[in-house]
């Protein structure tokens, strides 16, 4: 009989992770907005004489500055700097100065602590004690959660981007055949197209400003999106360059 109450209890637990996966994704999504708001604030006009600070935003301010000194502690360690080197791929150019890709460890931490916590104030509800196995699936789903939830949002971002680029080869293809040059139709690609696309070509175009040449420009685009098409467009981009062709008739067939 023992046995068998453990069952309902340990799905019930289950049921309660995957709760709390959902609220996570929630704040990813609003630390999101909450970034955005901020980004685009100074465009808007504030009302006067109001100091008030809301909730939300208090909560916001808390995470990141306990993030912050959490990155600040981790930071010492060579190993776990090397570690968040694969969250560089997350972050924006635009972001580089307020989000390190240590964040996201501290992130993962801070989540696991979460998840390790309610699961033990559930236990201690329910007069049962946290069995090994438990504890072991809760520190591995707490400290993978933001893991899946960057690379669905990864996977969603370049099935966009696989969307848009038909739009931004025809942006391209039009500044070409009206004399613009390659940086110019980046330049109107960025500034005509928003989402993930868009996003893209503002960092190949910071790319071309720090001077890097065409070829590595559109080599790091096509790594960073993996699609076919952006290797299609780097191929016929390198090999114009070295061997010269007509830039129009190259859009034009890629188009096609």
């Amino acid at each position: 009989m023992g046995e068998n109450a453990n069952v309902p209890v340990f799905i019930l637990q289950l049921f309660v992770i995957l709760i709390l996966i959902i609220i996570m994704v929630q704040l990813l999504k609003f630390k999101h907005a909450a970034n955005l708001e901020k980004r685009i604030g100074k465009y808007g006009i504030e009302p006067l004489n109001n100091h008030s600070t809301s909730f939300f935003d208090k909560s916001i301010r808390l995470y990141t500055n306990i993030i912050k000194k959490l990155s600040k502690f981790f930071s010492r360690s060579e190993v776990i700097k090397k570690y968040s080197e694969r969250y560089n791929k997350y972050i924006e150019y635009s972001n580089k100065e307020s989000i390190k890709p240590i964040d996201y460890f501290s992130s993962k931490i801070i989540s696991m602590f979460i998840l390790f916590s309610i699961v033990i104030l559930f236990d201690v509800l329910q007069y049962r004690n946290l069995t090994f196995i438990q504890m072991f699936i809760v520190f591995i789903i707490g400290f993978f959660t933001i893991d899946v939830v960057l690379f669905i949002n990864e996977k969603i971002r370049k099935k966009r981007i696989d969307e848009d680029m038909l739009k931004a080869i025809i942006i391209m293809n039009s500044a070409f055949k009206s004399g613009r040059t390659t940086m110019q139709a980046i330049e109107i690609v960025k500034n005509e197209l928003d989402g993930p696309i868009g996003e893209e070509f503002k960092k190949m175009y910071v790319d071309i400003t720090f001077g890097l040449e065409l070829d590595v420009v559109f080599e790091r685009f096509a790594k960073r999106v993996d699609s076919d098409d952006a290797r299609y467009i780097t191929a016929s981009l390198t090999i114009m360059n070295k061997t010269g062709g007509d830039i129009v008739k190259v859009f034009s067939s890629i188009e096609k």
